[in-house]
């Protein structure tokens, strides 16, 4: 097994790298800046500027395209986007860099997968999202979000979002970035310090990023949480009462002392030496309480280094290469509360100088879980483009280790049966254990390699038939290890898969070769996949789709899709990890209890089948407004689950996943991912966006259009203009997104025979109850000369948890509202919002602030008495709450030298 042990000194070579790579910004002096200028800039300055700095770049878009038709984004694959940002949209978002864009236009993507979205730069895939996501928001030209079956011309499944970065033909600047803050209610402060520098001349590109990012833990004394007194009058040197908890300890120690004793502790410092009774005599009816909260966190304790780098570049005129490598590294530190366990010495134990039975309460060493994570890997991938036709060769490597070591509790039945056996090697009145070192370990390797084609099959009356085919080939390797003092289990998983899927475009009725364009074009759109998973079988997918393009302003489509999908390897094979003094509340006996929960991997488990029937409809009643909506019904078999929580649900689907003692009190839960029988889900999801820009720029927009033409925005990438010139640092830009998602049916069946589970209606198997029936999704960006923000509002209505095998009855989960905002200023740029000078220190710098969860909102939950249960507190359920994070970033940049004007 490989050693994954904890790199020493991480912060200090962290910092050591950080500094290293960002040694240029010091060294650089400040009157640099006359001869630096990012390509955005440029376009704020006049029209003579423009020519003589950037002329290739002169036409960026700023509209959300709307029109009907369709945008080519590489040389074979011609795709209408959902929704399209432009230059102007990105700069009103205030997002610094892909990773952040990503975030903050997730409303739009509303992704139907559980898997993140297909990443395009220039329309060719990207490999390892990891190696793009500190590109800065100033080298994006646009970005085009794709319908969901996009996906299918990347071997992908057809309900993952697809995302196209346009990037600029020429970029070149070093970014350094410096963000820190803190939770408004005290605890958990967080900062972060990166660098990345990428340079673009035309085809030629080269990314290198660093980033080292630290969180302090969140303790549970710093919040308001409910107190449980583990059942018991436990301390660390021991407390010792009579069984029942009532009667006299001892009549002797009673006598002695001249009143009835109840309690004693045990004498400090604890000694393998017989003690006598006096020796108890001055902790008589004593006890030492010990708040056990201030040893459990809310959150870990998180360090985290990542280093990535990419490169691509033209091979002659046909081919190009990209290489690209990504490292994370990962420690986290979190405690869980004090291990304890509660004995019974018998009379006759011969360390005992008591005439009765009595009880022990101790309390031993935190309970600490240490975890360190890695994740390396490479990619190397080839692209090949001819007349027509399009072709490229991907490979993927990437290795992802995992250690947890936990001081967890022994097994107090076994240290019981030895105190009862009168050992003689364990006096319990004197020092011994009561916990044992667990260690997992976890090592991954994947290997993949696919090779695809796409282009046009034949010229058809409505237009070209298009179709791609891929073949791909993945071998994994999962080998973890679970080990105790008394005992160890290794795993050793290994599999390969072979996929074979391909795709086709059908046009049905066009416009092609001037006929009529009044009934608009209708395309039928085929699928299939067939997957051999090695010890599984033979899986398939396939699908069909049809769409109708009524006008440039409306679009129709439907789509019926299958696929299966074997559970991943970690699924199965991940190693058993106990998490011990989890806070739960039992709903059969309503009461708050600490417990062990047991996750791992579940090698029992079997594939699952998805059928999705899925329709959208896309309106534009102009290029500033779009309406977008989904209806989609899924039915999944064998559906793949895991038990985050326990719900009373979860407790009568699998009464066997829970133990408990002889007294009915439950001590363990197997959170281990399970087979759901069926899920049924239906969804209709509606949203529009708007977006108004008002200003010099659009007063502009005709001279703008006819200096320079109406050429395609990104050479190679064709498309629609968008009209104006969204860099203007005059203008002002407003825009508005709204998003409503309606849960028609959630519900999941867990065996043929067993109760349907309806998350709408009192079903649930998380922490926050059920699913919310409505969601509404809000973003309104302003970008106003030097400054601008973002608002995002998040709504939820309320739901319901049955517990009505319990004094809880049903809970109630209120409706919840929150709202996080970004403002920005750019120093760099005047009040006018012109750049400042060159030789200027602010040129190119800005600050921000971001306020998650401005009001505090927090979801609230009560049960039928009206009373908070255990466990659901506000803080349990949002430890964090409001947070105010500061940031100062640097742009550092000057422009490639020119290669011609193409």
């Amino acid at each position: 097994m490989t050693n994954t042990s904890r790199p020493a000194n991480m912060s200090a070579w962290a910092t050591c790298l950080i500094l290293a790579l960002s040694a240029p910004l010091w060294a650089w002096p400040i009157a640099a800046g006359a001869q630096v200028e990012t390509e955005t800039e440029a376009e704020t300055e006049t029209e003579a500027l423009l020519e003589e700095t950037f002329a290739d770049d002169l036409l960026v878009e700023d509209e959300i395209i709307v029109t009907g038709t369709r945008q080519q984004f590489s040389s074979v694959d011609i795709i209408t986007p959902d929704v399209q940002f432009g230059t102007g949209d990105i700069r009103a978002l205030g997002t610094t860099d892909i990773g952040e864009l990503i975030e903050a236009i997730n409303a739009e993507i509303g992704s139907d997968s559980s898997e993140p979205p297909i990443i395009l730069l220039n329309g060719r895939p990207v490999q390892s999202r990891r190696q793009i996501r500190s590109f800065p928001s100033e080298a994006i030209r646009r970005v085009d979000l794709l319908p969901p079956d996009a996906s299918l011309k990347f071997s992908s499944s057809p309900n993952r979002r697809v995302l196209n970065f346009v990037l600029r033909n020429r970029f070149n600047a070093l970014t350094a970035e410096l963000e820190g803050g803190t939770s408004t209610e005290g605890g958990r402060h967080s900062g972060e310090a990166s660098a990345n520098y990428l340079k673009i001349i035309n085809e030629t590109r080269l990314s290198l990023d660093l980033s080292y990012e630290i969180a302090s833990n969140l303790g549970e004394t710093e919040r308001d949480i409910s107190f449980s007194d583990d059942d018991g009058p436990f301390s660390f040197a021991g407390t010792l009462t009579a069984p029942d908890g009532a009667s006299e300890l001892d009549s002797e120690l009673s006598r002695l002392s001249g009143a009835p004793v109840f309690s004693a502790l045990i004498p400090r410092p604890l000694s393998s030496n017989v003690l006598s009774v006096e020796d108890f005599l001055p902790s008589a009816n004593q006890t030492a309480p010990v708040d056990t909260q201030l040893y459990r966190d809310l959150l870990p304790e998180t360090e985290t280094i990542s280093i990535g780098g990419s490169y691509f570049r033209p091979v002659g005129e046909r081919l190009s290469v990209t290489a690209g490598f990504n490292t994370d590294f990962t420690q986290s530190d979190s405690r869980r509360g004090l291990i304890s366990s509660n004995f019974l010495i018998p009379s006759d134990n011969s360390f005992s100088p008591f005439e009765n039975d009595v009880s022990l309460f101790r309390l031993g060493d935190p309970n600490i879980q240490e975890s360190d994570t890695s994740d390396i890997g490479a990619t190397l991938s080839v692209f090949g483009d001819y007349p027509g036709w399009r072709w490229s060769l991907e490979s993927a490597y990437s290795k992802a280790t995992g250690k947890t070591e936990t001081n967890r509790a022994l097994t107090a039945d076994d240290l019981q049966n030895a105190i009862i056996a009168n050992d003689p090697d364990l006096n319990p009145f004197a020092e011994f254990s009561l916990s044992e070192l667990s260690l997992s370990e976890r090592e991954q390797e994947n290997f993949n390699i696919k090779g695809r084609v796409n282009g046009t099959l034949f010229a058809l009356p409505a237009g070209d038939m298009t179709g791609s085919v891929g073949l791909e080939y993945t071998k994994t390797d999962l080998e973890s290890m679970t080990r105790f003092e008394t005992a160890q289990t290794d795993i050793y998983l290994s599999r390969r898969v072979t996929e074979l899927s391909g795709e086709t475009n059908i046009p049905l009725l066009g416009s092609a070769g001037g006929r009529d364009e009044r009934a608009g074009n209708v395309s039928l759109r085929l699928n299939g996949a067939l997957k051999d998973v090695e010890a599984v079988g033979t899986l398939e997918g396939y699908g069909t789709g049809l769409r109708w393009d009524v006008s440039n302003n409306l679009s129709l489509e439907g789509s019926v899709d299958q696929t299966q999908n074997a559970p991943s390897l970690s699924n199965i094979g991940n190693p058993i990890i106990v998490e011990n003094n989890v806070r739960f509340t039992d709903f059969d006996t309503g009461n708050a209890v600490f417990i062990d929960r047991i996750t791992g991997g579940n090698p029992t488990l079997l594939p699952e089948k998805q059928r999705d029937f899925r329709i959208t409809a896309r309106y534009s009643p102009s290029r500033e407004l779009q309406f977008n909506t989904r209806y989609l019904s899924r039915k999944t078999e064998n559906s793949i689950t895991s038990f985050p929580f326990l719900t009373p649900q979860l407790a009568e689907a699998f009464p066997d996943r829970l133990a408990r003692d002889d007294f009915g009190n439950l001590v363990s839960l197997d959170a281990r991912p399970v087979n759901a029988y069926q899920v049924d889900k239906e969804s209709l999801r509606t949203g529009f966006n708007w977006r108004k820009r008002f200003g010099s720029s659009q007063e502009r927009e005709g001279n703008n259009s006819s200096r320079r033409g109406d050429g395609p925005p990104n050479r190679g990438s064709g498309g629609p203009r968008s009209g104006g010139r969204g860099g203007d640092g005059n203008s002002t830009q407003l825009g508005l997104s709204i998003y409503h998602t309606l849960r028609l049916t959630d519900e999941f069946r867990f065996s043929e025979d067993g109760p349907v589970f309806d998350l709408l209606n009192g079903g649930g198997f998380g922490q926050q109850g059920g699913e919310p029936e409505h969601e509404i999704e809000t973003r309104v960006s302003l970008r106003h000369k030097n400054m601008g923000g973002r608002l995002s509002l998040t709504y939820q209505s309320g739901t319901e948890l049955s517990a009505a095998s319990s004094d809880l009855g049903t809970l109630q989960f209120a409706p919840l509202t929150t709202a996080d905002l970004r403002l920005y200023y750019d120093l760099g740029r005047t009040s006018e919002g012109r750049p400042v000078s060159r030789d200027s220190w602010r040129r190119n710098l800005r600050f921000s602030i971001d306020i998650d969860n401005i009001t505090n909102s927090k979801q609230s939950v009560i049960d039928v008495a009206g009373q908070v249960p255990f466990g659901y507190e506000e803080d349990a359920l949002d430890p964090l709450g409001r947070t105010v994070m500061f940031s100062i970033r640097k742009l550092f940049s000057t422009a490639p030298e020119r290669r011609g004007r193409g």
